[in-house]
């Protein structure tokens, strides 16, 4: 009786080994991936089979502890320490309790637990000033282990539906003015931004009222918005009009030579739609270059090299020369930017660099991530993936001229250079596509220092040396709107905030 029960245990072994080779792990549900794991296993046909044992420990071939799962295909072992790793291995056994040998063995390391931590706003971008009638968007971007909520609130208001990370508000009227801010919350707790002050103008027309005045002259007190810029002009047919004064509004107009005219019209135009103030959100970068290459916005400054020169509150650069700054490298702005300078080209058709992220510190191309540059009289502009393989872009027309221009161009984050613009004096002029590879992301080393006046160009040094003078070089961690870059032209133009 004896030998038959061995018999019959050594040939279900054979057998049991055979089935239970394809004995496999999978991964439980997130929520006990660090406690838990689900065995399964091929079931046995022969019909003694009464169930399974699973045999586990944390050493090959030594098994601390037995379950006896019944005759099922699957069984969970619960009570696993995060870290370790584990030893598996299953039996059958029959009606008599009569058990197989050891299947083929597996192993499996529990995960660790990730803890969820309260979300955390890694970016913004707002808009401070609008006309009535216009389009206005704020947006955050977070990080958390978890999933987000949000929600935006109007001076501590919460706004009806806006749940989402972007809160945009169509034809603004002077009513929506106010502080605006988002909580975002996940199961960690939440995080308050008061994004940004939100100041609606209801018209942008400039009113005159009269004033007083002496014997001779006549005076006009001008208003409108707030800081911007009118021009009076005046006319005596209606027809051929002159401007008289520039000011910033409020302000009172007196025309001392009035009374050398049998009549006299005034209108009042406005030159900028926004107030001369400087624009800081979402800034990363501010080189002034007015008296040395340094930053002064976030201090990451500039190694001038060659000989460039000051003067007139701008560097005038020696392109006869080495004449590279560069900063520091690290890791520029990836999800959105913008790029804004003024220049002074001593030739329009030259190829000049404006501003690269281009090469590593010590003068050889590691990577790229951003060139913006003159050519033929045009603009190019590019967000880089692989140094001159990969990359998107836009160009301009012919349009550069000689003498003071801004010129800037915006990344709205997207893979298509349908996502990139390119502004000269304000007013959007890209009309060409200017693509490499398939663009999937910009390039994310720390090797990319930012560089004015020149770039690194395939580890031969240099490439694009600028001939003559620049100021107000900047760099944003989001895509400025074209009405912001219309301020930064008008607050240089008419405001002196470069």
């Amino acid at each position: 009786m004896m030998q038959f029960k061995n018999d019959f245990s050594m040939k279900r072994a054979a057998l049991f080994v055979l089935l239970l080779s394809g004995l496999s792990v999978f991964l439980p549900m997130p929520v006990q991936a660090t406690q838990s794991v689900t065995l399964a296993w091929s079931p046995s046909t022969d019909p003694n089979v009464a169930g399974y044992n699973i045999y586990y420990g944390t050493a090959s071939h030594v098994y601390t502890n037995r379950v006896s799962v019944g005759n099922v295909v699957s069984a969970t072992t619960a009570g696993l320490v995060e870290g370790a790793t584990y030893y598996f291995a299953a039996t059958t056994y029959n009606a008599q309790n009569q058990e197989s040998t050891f299947s083929q063995e597996i192993s499996y390391t529990v995960p660790q637990a990730v803890a969820v931590q309260p979300p955390a706003i890694t970016g913004a971008s707002a808009t401070n000033l609008a006309l009535a009638g216009q389009n206005v968007t704020f947006s955050i971007t977070a990080n958390s282990t978890g999933p987000l909520t949000y929600q935006w609130l109007d001076n501590g208001n919460p706004i009806t539906a806006a749940t989402n990370a972007v809160l945009t508000l169509n034809n603004v009227t002077t009513a929506q003015a106010g502080t605006y801010s988002v909580v975002v919350a996940n199961s960690a707790g939440t995080t308050n931004l008061s994004l940004a002050t939100l100041a609606v103008y209801g018209s942008t027309a400039g009113t005159l009222t009269p004033a007083a005045h002496v014997k001779g002259q006549f005076a006009l007190n001008v208003s409108g918005v707030p800081n911007a810029q009118y021009v009076v002009q005046a006319s005596t047919n209606l027809v051929n009009w002159v401007a008289v004064q520039t000011n910033s509004a409020p302000f009172t107009f007196v025309d001392a030579v009035a009374g050398q005219f049998s009549r006299r019209f005034y209108r009042t135009v406005l030159l900028s739609s926004l107030p001369a103030a400087d624009i800081t959100n979402g800034l990363a970068a501010y080189y002034p270059l007015a008296a040395n290459g340094n930053d002064a916005w976030a201090g990451n400054n500039l190694t001038l090299a060659g000989s460039p020169s000051f003067s007139a509150g701008a560097i005038n650069w020696n392109g006869a020369v080495p004449t590279f700054g560069f900063s520091s490298p690290q890791v520029w702005p990836q999800t959105s930017l913008t790029v804004s300078a003024w220049i002074n080209m001593a030739d329009p058709t030259a190829n000049y660099s404006v501003a690269a992220c281009y090469g590593n510190f010590n003068g050889t191309v590691g990577g790229a991530y951003m060139q913006f540059f003159a050519n033929a009289s045009g603009l190019t502009a590019r967000i880089v993936q692989k140094t001159d393989v990969i990359y998107i872009g836009r160009s301009t027309p012919a349009s550069l001229t000689t003498g003071w221009h801004q010129v800037a161009f915006t990344w709205a984050g997207g893979t298509s250079s349908s996502a990139i613009k390119i502004y000269l004096d304000g007013t959007q002029i890209d009309n060409a596509d200017n693509n490499g590879g398939t663009f999937t992301g910009p390039y994310a080393g720390s090797d990319v220092p930012f560089s004015a006046g020149a770039q690194l160009s395939d580890g031969y040094g240099i490439y694009g040396k600028f001939t003559g003078a620049e100021k107000g070089l900047r760099m944003y961690g989001r895509a400025l709107s074209g009405t912001e870059i219309g301020a930064l032209y008008a607050n240089g133009t008419t405001g002196g905030i470069y």
